[in-house]
């Protein structure tokens, strides 16, 4: 391995707070489809419980 070292990686604490805000919505989306996921989860394992 001859190539130039790879670049460290960027700490988080140097993120803009418009950055922060913009995760923060997306965390929150991302936790609103984990639940729908959850939900249709339940619903699959009671109709096969009925089958």
């Amino acid at each position: 391995m001859t190539g130039p070292p790879s670049p460290k990686r960027q700490r988080t604490d140097d993120k803009p707070a418009a950055t922060e805000e913009a995760t923060q919505k997306e965390l929150e989306q991302i936790q609103k489809v984990i639940e729908s996921v959850e939900k249709v989860e339940e619903e699959l394992e009671k109709e096969n419980e009925q089958q």
